[in-house]
């Protein structure tokens, strides 16, 4: 599966669970970000598009939004159960 259409699946399986806007574009350039540095493919790294936005949108709360805001303001994602490898 081409990254392109991984990260296609990853935004509609998002979306589907309920996740803001906001937040998926965050997840979305987050993984990009990720996947540029890696060096490797999107599913390599998070495996399918449906099992890693489900393990985002869980981090995030069922609504979409993240539970906690982070003290003194600003962004904070916490994800458990999700894993990542580089491999250089």
């Amino acid at each position: 599966m081409k990254d392109e259409t991984w990260l296609e699946a990853f935004v509609h399986e998002l979306e589907a669970a309920g996740v803001g806007p906001e937040d998926r574009a965050g997840a979305v350039v987050e993984t990009e970000g990720f996947l540029s540095e890696a060096g490797s493919g999107a599913f390599e790294q998070f495996g399918s598009p449906q099992e890693y936005a489900a393990a985002v949108a869980t981090a995030l709360g069922q609504s979409g939004r993240r539970a906690d805001p982070p003290p003194g303001g600003g962004d904070a994602v916490v994800v458990s159960g999700v894993s990542k490898s580089c491999v250089r």
